[in-house]
């Protein structure tokens, strides 16, 4: 991650008393340095393998080899494209940025494991319904690429961990770092649904898989 970085001396000790908005704010900087990114990852880890850990228990696959390739792919999507990602990223709330973080991880997660146990499938977040897992992922990103527009990233994960995934409100408000109660995450997804309901209008409904 600090490929290409310049190195400037800065002391460790005042990157720590930096909040993480700041010190993420540094890091994409021009005066982005490698000690600053080694800070960043130093913090980012134990919050990403706390979500990560928590969707690999489900399928009991939580081991160490896999909790660090998880955290691995993770952190390569953190910073592919640029860091993209880490640079769409807006604070809306207090740790805000961890939040983030653990959306992200755990959607690297369920990959995983989706990859890893293709035989076992996921919870069903709603009844079984006849038409086909195909048209159903088809349809979730359809949805989803057009609340990009109209909602933030970290909103966006949310809904994809939901719907895509099968994580409930509870275990999504539950993710280390999330910092939101129950009926926090079920607003966001229930606001989500209005704006695809105001683009869609009937045909909003998302299938189960």
């Amino acid at each position: 991650m600090s490929a290409g970085i310049e190195f400037r001396p800065l002391l460790v000790e005042n990157l720590r008393d930096m909040s993480d908005d700041k010190l993420l704010e540094l890091c994409l900087s021009s005066k982005a340095t490698s000690v600053a990114w080694e800070e960043c990852v130093h913090r980012i880890q134990k919050t990403i393998r706390g979500a990560i850990y928590r969707v690999l228990s489900r399928s009991r696959v939580a081991t160490k080899g896999n909790i660090d390739e998880v955290a691995q792919r993770t952190l390569l999507k953190l910073v592919a494209d640029d860091c993209r990602r880490l640079r769409k990223f807006r604070p809306q709330h207090d740790n805000a940025f961890r939040a983030f973080l653990c959306v992200v991880a755990a959607r690297v997660a369920c990959s995983f494991v989706r990859d890893l146990k293709p035989e076992d499938p996921l919870p069903e977040v709603d009844p079984p319904d006849p038409r086909p897992g195909p048209q159903r992922t088809i349809l979730l990103k359809e949805m989803f690429e057009d609340l990009k527009q109209n909602a933030s990233e970290f909103d966006c994960e949310v809904f994809w961990l939901h719907h895509r995934w099968g994580h409930t409100a509870r275990e999504i408000s539950e993710m280390p770092g999330i910092n939101l109660g129950i009926k926090e995450v079920e607003y966001i997804l229930w606001r989500l649904m209005r704006v695809l309901k105001n683009k869609y209008g009937g045909n909003s409904d998302i299938p189960s898989n």
